[in-house]
């Protein structure tokens, strides 16, 4: 690929779902196919220009259905669930960067493609130690997961308030 300016790497496929709020009654299925989706009220054939999070909020709350890629199921609350979508084609996830970016780019792409070996052995996705992080110790490892498990409760926070204004709110 291609794209004058940027060096580009290629990461992968990347398989579409659909996000639906937890309680959707087509959340627990095993796939659906875009006609079904696109008959679903709220179906945005386009990404809306917002953040993930907020994209992700409005799912939650009943008011967006869009597809994406797999990659986010790392992102969701217990209030979101992410359906495989059969019939739309498999995106390919590349990383671009400036030409100048070089030394920074190397520790991402080292860590891309780690998550990805990881994605593809149907692992959950977790950030691995790479050789472009010679300086880690224990301790730092210790931090990281102190880290991860203030992240995880305040994610388990968000997901508690998300059912909150769920029930609240009017569905539309």
């Amino acid at each position: 690929m291609a794209t004058p300016g940027l060096e580009v790497m290629e990461l992968g496929p990347e398989e579409p779902v659909v996000l639906l709020p937890a309680g959707h009654a087509l959340a627990d299925r095993p796939f659906l196919t875009l006609t079904e989706i696109e008959a679903l009220p709220g179906y945005a054939a386009q990404l809306p220009n917002e953040a993930l999070d907020t994209m992700v909020d409005r799912v939650a709350l009943g008011q967006l259905v869009i597809v994406i890629g797999e990659s986010i199921r790392d992102r969701l609350g217990q209030s979101v669930r992410a359906v495989p979508v059969h019939g739309y084609p498999p995106t390919q996830l590349v990383l671009a960067w400036l030409p100048d970016a070089r030394p920074a780019a190397s520790r991402l792409t080292a860590t891309a493609q780690t998550v990805m070996r990881g994605a593809r052995r149907g692992r959950r996705r977790r950030r691995v130690l790479t050789s472009a992080e010679p300086g880690r110790t224990r301790k730092a490892v210790s931090r990281m997961h102190s880290e991860r498990q203030r992240q995880s409760a305040a994610r388990r926070a968000i997901d508690e308030h998300r059912a909150r204004l769920r029930a609240l709110l009017p569905r539309y």
